[in-house]
């Protein structure tokens, strides 16, 4: 279906209060993602995957200029697009399940699993966040995660990177492992509940699988087992 200009897939649970994933993705993965997770674990929970066309700019929390030469900068819009999220996707996705889930997990992969974060910051609507592969080399993350509190501490927060992704070549980009490896420090002192895995590769390695994973630790009741 399609809310406020985003085409967004739903998969049902027939278990009412099962959790809701919701995932942000940019190259129509949503089903694939759906379906890894559903090979792995027999959870209940419902679904959904939601298009985003503006990928640099919806993700990120903050202008900031291209990292790629001829790159495309980011636009920095993430909190008007959390308020579309909020306000209007979030509850046609209830209606359309038709009850209202114990926990809402939003989970995402590369600059989705940046905003993922982000969102404990700035809204108290989602349990439980998976960033797989997180942006946390976006400029200015670590100061404002630093110097600011969530507005809800997760109930579970999933991080990976992949281990060869310190090692790119952009100068912007190779902090990433230190960056999340902060990340996990700082969030391990105010969320009782968090995982952090290197998975081998680059960051386009295995992406569908690095976040269903994320997922299906989150979701699944024996994560910690």
């Amino acid at each position: 279906m399609e809310i406020s200009g985003k085409n967004v897939i739903v998969h049902t649970s027939d278990v009412n209060g099962a959790p809701l994933v919701i995932v942000n993705t940019v190259h129509g993965e949503g089903e694939d993602v759906y379906s890894t997770v559903r090979s792995i674990v027999n959870s209940d929970f419902s679904y959904a995957a939601i298009a985003v066309p503006n990928w640099n700019d919806d993700m990120t929390p903050w202008p900031a200029p291209a990292i790629f030469p001829n790159g495309q900068p980011f636009g920095g819009h993430a909190d008007s697009y959390l308020k579309d999220i909020t306000d209007d996707i979030l509850p046609k996705i209830i209606d359309t399940i038709g009850y209202r889930p114990d926990r809402i997990v939003l989970a995402g992969y590369s600059l989705a699993g940046l905003f993922s974060l982000y969102s404990a910051y700035r809204t108290d609507v989602f349990s439980d966040i998976v960033s797989a592969s997180g942006s946390f080399w976006y400029p200015g993350f670590i100061d404002f995660i630093d110097n600011n509190d969530m507005i809800r501490v997760p109930d579970s927060v999933y991080l990976s990177l992949g281990d060869r992704e310190p090692r790119t070549s952009n100068m912007v980009m190779r902090c990433v492992g230190e960056n999340t490896e902060h990340v996990f420090n700082l969030l391990r002192t105010r969320c009782s509940n968090i995982h952090f895995s290197w998975n081998p590769g680059n960051h386009f390695d295995n992406h569908i699988e690095r976040l269903a994973s994320g997922i299906t630790w989150t979701i699944h009741p024996s994560k910690n087992m």
